[in-house]
């Protein structure tokens, strides 16, 4: 048994292990994705963005349980060359044990590959061939006959100037919460969301809290930092979140709120509970749960957490 702690692609995972916290990448077993990501300049597969995003939005966080099936060596392209080992495996989501390639396999997201020698064939291979027929007498995804969706983002991490045009549309709005998912961890409170709706990514700093400040001369400031940015990850990589935008500062980065979208859970909230931020507002730029995380700030003082 383990969880799910990143998507890599619509065939590939990394699971952290329930018993030890080993963490292991995984390919699904007898089964190929559209490939996302190819060499410099050479487009995606089509239908391979929306077989990732599907795999993500069923898998990252929960638990699951694993089948290990084989394993086979490979070399490497390039000037490097060499080899990499490749683990291979059935994934079942814990909650209804449905096997995660069925899933994939019946939308039109994932192929049955089957070498001709049988050797790579999983023991769920009947289930696999079936989701795959629903998928190929639907004629839905990969067997559709119209053309994969086209995802283009723009991505405003290091563009100040679309960052700051992009402020000033979202400003004009009367609801400037938006759905998202974040795509990175810079620190415990900066991170790079993806704004499917806008078709935008940009930089979000947490509006009201700061974390530890990331100084190897300060070895304690430094532990406290990275527990800080441990728990962004652990807590929201490639989850589905919902943001507050309130500003964007002069590079373009922005200032607001993040929310777990399941649990509408507050992430600076959390930090501050966890002892792992304290409370820092800009002049009267303070977020509108400032009195909840006052509270949280005392809390976690009384009871020594963290920096605390």
């Amino acid at each position: 048994m383990g969880r799910v702690i990143e998507v890599h692609s619509g065939d590939s995972l990394t699971v952290e292990r329930d018993n030890d916290l080993k963490q292991f990448r995984i390919y699904l077993a007898t089964v190929k994705a559209p490939v996302l990501q190819k060499k410099p300049g050479e487009e995606p597969d089509p239908w391979a963005w929306d077989s990732k995003e599907t795999l993500r939005k069923a898998a990252i966080g929960k638990k699951v349980r694993v089948i290990m099936e084989f394993s086979k060596t490979v070399k490497l392209q390039g000037e490097a060359g060499g080899e990499k080992n490749m683990d291979f495996a059935t994934v079942f989501l814990d909650k209804n044990e449905k096997n995660i390639s069925c899933q994939l396999l019946e939308k039109g997201l994932l192929r049955t590959n089957v070498s001709k020698s049988g050797d790579n064939a999983s023991k769920y291979i009947e289930d696999l061939l079936a989701g795959e027929k629903k998928a190929v007498e639907g004629k839905i995804g990969i067997y559709s006959a119209s053309p994969a969706p086209i995802r283009v983002f723009n991505d405003l991490v290091a563009n100040t100037k679309k960052s700051k045009d992009f402020e000033a549309m979202i400003m004009k709005r009367p609801n400037r919460k938006i759905n998202g998912v974040i795509e990175y961890c810079f620190s415990g409170m900066r991170f790079k969301v993806r704004l499917d709706g806008e078709n935008t990514a940009i930089a979000l700093n947490l509006l009201g809290v700061k974390t530890m400040a990331n100084d190897k001369n300060q070895p304690k400031l430094l532990e406290l930092s990275n527990d800080a940015h441990q728990f962004a990850k652990d807590t929201l990589y490639q989850r589905d979140v919902i943001v507050d935008l309130e500003f964007a500062d002069k590079r373009g980065t922005f200032f607001g709120s993040v929310a777990l979208k399941n649990t509408k859970e507050d992430f600076a909230l959390m930090l501050v509970q966890n002892g792992l931020a304290e409370i820092s507002v800009f002049g009267n730029k303070a977020p509108e749960n400032i009195e909840q995380l006052e509270l949280a700030e005392e809390q976690a003082k009384a009871e020594g957490s963290g920096i605390w």
